[in-house]
């Protein structure tokens, strides 16, 4: 007898304040919370010398959220040491940036000093795949 004449049956998939407020008993609203199940915790790497090395954990998580019901979890990270570090520069290679270019050519070489200070696999090169 929870529908009344007139209304559909999704008036009983509401949230559990509405429900309760029809009339309906706590014991009778089923009610599923979240769940999360992690399927890959591989322990963090300290170093790039394994082949894949591990940075952040856990690796994959399956989530069953509902709408509105917040779920918190955490990400550890970890930057294993000799990781290479990826830096890009986007430059204007048009006359009026020509003294700017030669200040970021100079600039090329203490770069790479200060990324030898943190990596041992630091390399330098450019891309010329992209062009504006």
């Amino acid at each position: 007898n929870f529908t009344k004449a007139g209304e559909q049956e999704a008036i009983r998939c509401d949230t559990q304040a509405k429900l309760i407020a029809r009339g309906c008993e706590r014991i009778d609203i089923i009610s599923p919370q979240n769940m999360k199940t992690i399927t890959q915790q591989d322990p963090l790497s300290s170093s790039f010398d394994t082949e894949e090395p591990v940075q952040m954990s856990p690796q994959k998580i399956n989530l069953k959220l509902r709408p509105g019901l917040p779920h918190k979890f955490t990400v550890s990270f970890k930057r294993a040491e000799g990781y290479p570090v990826d830096l890009y520069y986007l430059m204007d290679l048009s006359y009026s940036m020509k003294d700017d270019l030669e200040n970021v050519k100079g600039l090329g070489k203490d770069l790479f000093a200060a990324l030898n200070k943190i990596t041992k696999h630091a390399k330098i090169g450019n891309d010329t795949r992209i062009k504006i």
